[in-house]
């Protein structure tokens, strides 16, 4: 029986979708019986149940006993049908009306039989506090909550609240769990584009973490998708002297991964790309290192991902690598001449052209017939 005033609600479909439904829910708060038909549905259901529950919030007289009952539904209801969207639009308007109220809701809900699993969530409803990182602690200790929950900070700028030294640990906390370190990757990728888009620097704080999480990488087959989180974190994090080292352990780790098969080189290239932009002389320092077998197989990464997309030696500026290739001429410029580009299209239809970092090489290179013979062997056909 709900009549809808054209006037008041918003013009969008999506928006006057959210007004009707969180009108529902100021309905509800106050008819007994609508609330009681709907109950189950509240906690098992789909559809627009935050706005409804920011309803409930706005009109219902005894919050408590509404969130009670919501909790008592909720367990009643099989696992794989449980949904706390209705809880999270509840704490979220509850906040703005009594915050004290929503601390104590969110403090019994940590180490809750009923809630405890759902935690992370339901914290992401709200601003996040020092008080919201320390039950988020505690939640990860009590073990109630699977760590994709933790996910949900990544999400509409759940973290944007927290200062720099409580993120950054609450992080590396995360990452110490069973399959932690992508979410904690995750959440801190989120939060450094989020500081770029407010137009703020980068905490230190969070950068060290950031530094910390890298070298816990373990490159496997199906590590973190294609990298570009990843790569902006190398940008980030890696940048300056103290990133030189942790770069070279990080190409290091990768090649020794791709000698014993465990990954492929091409799902890497963001992350590659990501390193010779920040550290292009540790980079590539320990993408030639080692005996010759080791040697070519970080030249076989770079060749291998080359197909694939751009080519990451294109970041090394031309003089970093033509000053690297100095350092040992007898044998960088050989290597050099294997990882660059070495011919290209101005177009589809034009023919091919030497690049301007080929003709260098092969101008410079105390031995230009090696460099030449690592140009034909990039020639396919």
């Amino acid at each position: 029986d709900f009549d809808e005033d054209e006037t008041e609600t918003p013009k969008r479909p999506t928006e006057r979708a959210e007004a009707i439904a969180e009108k529902l829910g100021e309905k509800a708060a106050v008819d007994r019986q609508a609330f009681e038909a709907v109950l189950n549905e509240l906690v098992s259901e789909g559809g627009r149940l935050w706005s409804f529950g920011r309803g409930l919030a706005k009109e219902a007289s005894d919050h408590r006993k509404v969130w009670q009952e919501l909790t008592v539904a909720l367990a009643a209801t099989e696992e794989r049908k449980q949904n706390v969207q209705v809880f999270r639009g509840f704490l979220n308007a509850l906040h703005e009306k009594k915050p004290a109220m929503v601390q104590e809701f969110l403090e019994e809900s940590v180490n809750s039989d009923i809630l405890g699993k759902w935690f992370p969530v339901l914290q992401n409803a709200v601003p996040i506090d020092e008080r919201g990182v320390d039950r988020l602690n505690r939640s990860l200790l009590a073990g109630k909550a699977q760590i994709v929950m933790y996910h949900n900070l990544a999400l509409g700028r759940a973290t944007d609240s927290i200062s720099g030294p409580y993120l950054g640990n609450l992080l590396l906390s995360i990452a110490e769990k069973p399959d932690g370190l992508n979410v904690a990757i995750d959440i801190l990728h989120m939060q450094l584009l989020c500081d770029n888009d407010a137009g703020r620097e980068h905490a230190p704080e969070l950068i060290k973490s950031g530094q910390k999480l890298l070298q816990q990488l373990v490159f496997t087959r199906d590590v973190h998708r294609e990298n570009h989180e990843l790569e902006k974190i190398v940008r980030v994090c890696l940048a300056g002297e103290d990133g030189a080292a942790i770069a070279r352990d990080m190409v290091g780790k990768l090649k020794t991964s791709v000698a014993k098969h465990e990954t492929n080189a091409f799902t890497h290239t963001s992350l590659l790309m990501g390193l010779m932009t920040v550290q292009p002389v540790a980079t590539l320092d320990e993408l030639v290192s080692g005996s010759d077998a080791a040697r070519n197989v970080g030249i076989g990464i770079i060749n291998d991902v080359k197909p694939h997309r751009i080519n990451p030696l294109n970041a090394v500026p031309e003089d970093v690598l033509l000053a690297w290739c100095n350092k040992e001429p007898s044998t960088r410029y050989r290597a050099a001449a294997a990882l660059v580009t070495p011919f290209h299209r101005a177009d589809e239809k034009a023919p091919l052209e030497w690049t301007a970092i080929a003709l260098k090489l092969l101008e410079l290179a105390p031995d230009r017939g090696v460099v030449l013979k690592q140009f034909v062997n990039q020639f396919h056909p």
